[in-house]
Formats: structure tokens, C-alpha cells, sequence
């Protein structure tokens, strides 16, 4: 494969490191047999913005966001999926009329489901979606659907204007057409808030979003209901800029909370968090911006013991990942898949780990927009452990950077350790093909590599020593 670059000598090394970056991780992986593949069958470019099981039909259902077809077929934003039958469109009556064009949630119920999201809320009935809630013309925003005590709770962002109403930012609904505002939740709220999840922990109803009590009400981004009043939650979440709480849940007895929140050195660190009912812990470092400076987590997923979550990011606990991580309460793991922009949602149907959102999946084989399963051994690439407050990180490759990149003739590394003096180099195509392998004996920890006899294009390197492993990635000009 070639790589064309700019002639501009700054803007091509900001093109190697791009490309380095989004391509070297992906062929490793490939390497490793741990990787992504689309669905079989489906094409899809818009943005998914939920997933659920059906388990009583035993079919995945897909929420994408402005909807209207799917693999040439019309369709509602909501449609189904299993790997025996492939797509199947749930109500081809793609009306105007029809409420949700986000779909943010999916809640299933017996044999049906309710759709919430951007214009209102939908229920399936008979193959049919019939509308119950439209506040289109508002400009509504349904984030979540939460059940609690025999009750559904519409997390409402933006404003607290629904169906003609000034009701709340959390809506108390019986299912039919009564609505009301919980517990008067938007007292305890600043002037401009919004609740974006729900969720029960040890009988008490949990609410979280945006919200500064700094500047009105007592809630920071989380509070609680415990059967008579409001109360804060340990003092919410507090960090500088803005901040949102996304998505909770409950692992291993404690309530585990995600969003958009950047508190270095803190117990609440790095936009998770996890609060035991007495007090908040942190949860390994949190996660690491990706290549781009950006980070934030948009789903929390619990299967089969390990707590997995989505978003976008470069690290978990400084263990390299891409958009997806998964933490056993004591460290992080990291499949390294990469996976630019942000996961949005994200689940496992047959123990099979779907992912679905705005986001590119590039391998050497194929680009994959939006929605994604796991192809692979084991999900973990590399893995960290927390050991008595100080972070190892086991079984990682270092990276190393090859200068001059991209290079015409002699390609310089540099090793961190001293004690290093024979390594094994092997030198990969981009696609995945040994095209070297040779020993060489460092002088002053350094090693120039002549590569002359290679043809144009992208390659990654690694290199093994008796204690250490690195890897490197390059241009051939």
C-alpha cells in the first residue's frame, strides 16, 4: 500500500503521526487475532446511538439516529438484527408522524419495547410503532427510560417543557398519558439542568446530568431520592469546566457513574467514578484522552463479571485502548482496536461484544462505520493492576519513535533502558505480512536500521529483547 503525502514537509510528519497513529495499533491487533468486524449483511453510516437485547426473541435491536432506511429498505429508526436472518425491519411505515428520530433508549417489555429520544416516545404493538409521547414540536429530548417501583422515569435534557407542558427535567410516567414531574426535582436543580439517567441503588432512586449547585439547587451533576427527600450524593461530582454524568450502574455492590468529567488526582478522576453508599472511590485512574486531546464515556455494560465501557478515548488506567475498555474492580484491560471518534452504546448478545456510535473501525481489510462486533480469543490486549496505590502495567509493548519519519534510507531509534544489547527487529507490512527479521547488537542503546531494499509505503516494527518488548511504526518514501 502507498501512502501519499503532502509535499509540505510539516504537514507530511503531522500525516505520519495521524496515520501511525490510527493504523499501527489495528494491524497488532490484527496480528493478535483480536479485532472488529461489521455485521454480515448490513451496511450502515449513520450514527447508532443504542443497542438492546430482545431476549425473548433472541434478536439484537439497533437504534440509528434520522433513520429512514436500511440496506435499501424503509424503515423507522429502530429495526432488528440476528445473525441467522440477518436485518429485519420491525414497522415499514416510515411516517412523518412517527416521534423518535434519536432513538437515545430502548427499554424491553414482554414481547414489545419502548423507543425514547429526540421528539418523544414510541411503543411497538402489533409490528407497529404507535406513538404515546410527541413533543416534536418542543424540541424534546428523552434521554433515558428508567423503572422504579413499578414506575417509568423520562430523563429529560434540554429543557422542562414536554407535551405542552412545563413539567420537569424528571418525568414521572404511568404509561399511558399521565405525566408528572417526580418529587418537584427541579427545586433542587440550578437554572439550566438537565437529568440524563436514572438508576436504583440499595431502594433509593439515583438521578444524574448537569447541574451546579454552585449556582442554584443542591445538586452537583447527582443526587438522590431517599424516600422523603433530596439529598446530594457525597458532595456530586465537582470539576472544573463543564460537567455531565451519562450513564450509571451497578457492579460488584457499588454504583458506578460516567460522563464528562476531568478531576486529576482525585478520587472522582477522569470521568468515572463509584460510590460505595458512604463514599466515593476511584476507579484505577479513569480513562486517557485519545490522540486528538479528547475523552469522554457514554455507556457503562456489565457481562460475564467485568464491567465494560464506551466512548472515546486513548487509555484506561494507562492501558492503551481505543473506545472500549473493561475494569474487573481491580485494574483495566484494553482491546486496542483502533476505533477513532465515540462509542456511543454498547452490549453483548450471544457473549458476542456489539458496539455501535460515531466512530471508524480501520483495519487493514476493511473501514467500518457505526456499528461493530468483536472478532477474536480474548477481548484484553494489554492489561494494568493497581498495587497498593502504585500502577504497573503488564504485558504492554513501549513505543518508540523512529527518526527521521518518513525516511528515505536510515531509520534511528533510540532505547530508554541501559542495560539492553541484542534485539530481534521484525518489520511488518501494512498488511500484516513479516517482510524482515534480523538481530542486531545496540550501540550507546541505539539502533539504525537501513531500508533501502524496502518499497514505498506504511510499515510497523517491533523489537524483542530478553526483558523488554518495543514497537515502532514508519513511512518508506
Amino acid at each position: 500500500m502507498f501512502l501519499p503525502l503532502s509535499r509540505n514537509k510539516i504537514i507530511r510528519i503531522k500525516q505520519v503521526l495521524v496515520f501511525s497513529a490510527c493504523f499501527f495499533l489495528g494491524v497488532f491487533n490484527l496480528l493478535g487475532q483480536n479485532s472488529w468486524e461489521r455485521l454480515p449483511g448490513l451496511d450502515l453510516s449513520e450514527v447508532v446511538n443504542s443497542l438492546r437485547v430482545d431476549s425473548l426473541n433472541d434478536q439484537l435491536i439497533i437504534g440509528a439516529q434520522f433513520l429512514s432506511e436500511v440496506n435499501g429498505m424503509s424503515t423507522t429508526p429502530v429495526f432488528k438484527w440476528d445473525p441467522s436472518s440477518g436485518i429485519s425491519i420491525i414497522d415499514t411505515n416510515n411516517s412523518p408522524d412517527f416521534p423518535v428520530q434519536i432513538p437515545w433508549d430502548i427499554v424491553t417489555k414482554n414481547d414489545s419495547f419502548i423507543i425514547a429520544g429526540d421528539g418523544g416516545v414510541a411503543v411497538l404493538i402489533a409490528d407497529s410503532f404507535v406513538n404515546l409521547l410527541d413533543g416534536r414540536n418542543e424540541g424534546a429530548r428523552i434521554w433515558d427510560i428508567g423503572i422504579w417501583d413499578n414506575k417509568y422515569f423520562l430523563s429529560v435534557g434540554l429543557d422542562k417543557n414536554f407535551m405542552y407542558q412545563s413539567i420537569g427535567h424528571l418525568i414521572e410516567w404511568d404509561g399511558a398519558s399521565g405525566l408528572k414531574e417526580y418529587q418537584s426535582i427541579s427545586d433542587f436543580m440550578d437554572s439550566n439542568p438537565s437529568i440524563a439517567v436514572t438508576q436504583e441503588y440499595n431502594g433509593e432512586l439515583y438521578a444524574g446530568g448537569s447541574s451546579d449547585a454552585s449556582i442554584g439547587g443542591i445538586m452537583n451533576d447527582i443526587m438522590k431520592w431517599n424516600g422523603s427527600n433530596w439529598v446530594d450524593v457525597g458532595g456530586g461530582i465537582i470539576a472544573s469546566g463543564a460537567t455531565v454524568i451519562y450513564d450509571m450502574e451497578i457492579y460488584q455492590g457499588e454504583l458506578y457513574v460516567a460522563g464528562q468529567f476531568e478531576q486529576q488526582g482525585s478520587i472522582k478522576e477522569n470521568h468515572i467514578a463509584r460510590w460505595d453508599g458512604v463514599q466515593w472511590k476511584s476507579v484505577g485512574g479513569g480513562i486517557q484522552n485519545d490522540i486528538f486531546g479528547y475523552s469522554v464515556l457514554r455507556e457503562l455494560h456489565v457481562h460475564d463479571g467485568y464491567l465494560y465501557v464506551g466512548g472515546r478515548f486513548g487509555g484506561a488506567g494507562g492501558v492503551p485502548a481505543e473506545g472500549v475498555a473493561r475494569w474487573d474492580g481491580n485494574e483495566w484491560c484494553g482491546c486496542v482496536g483502533n476505533i477513532l471518534e465515540t462509542v456511543e452504546t454498547l452490549t453483548h448478545y450471544r457473549d458476542t461484544l456489539y458496539i455501535g456510535g460515531n466512530f471508524g473501525v480501520y483495519t487493514p481489510q476493511d473501514s467500518i462505520y457505526s456499528l461493530a462486533r468483536f472478532i477474536g480469543t480474548e477481548f484484553a490486549d494489554t492489561c494494568g493492576s493497581i498495587n497498593v496505590g502504585i500502577k504497573t502495567i503488564a504485558a504492554q509493548k513501549k513505543e518508540l519513535v523512529g527518526y527521521p519519519n518518513p525516511v528515505q534510507e536510515t531509520l534511528t531509534l533510540k532505547f530508554p533502558y541501559t542495560q539492553l544489547n541484542e534485539v530481534a527487529v521484525f518489520i511488518y507490512s501494512s498488511m500484516g505480512q513479516l517482510v524482515r527479521e534480523e538481530k542486531y547488537t545496540l550501540v550507546n542503546q541505539e539502533l539504525k536500521l537501513n531500508l533501502n531494499q524496502l518499497t514505498s509505503g506504511m510499515y510497523f516494527g517491533e523489537i524483542q529483547s530478553s526483558s523488554h518488548s518495543f514497537r515502532f511504526s514508519f513511512v518508506k518514501e
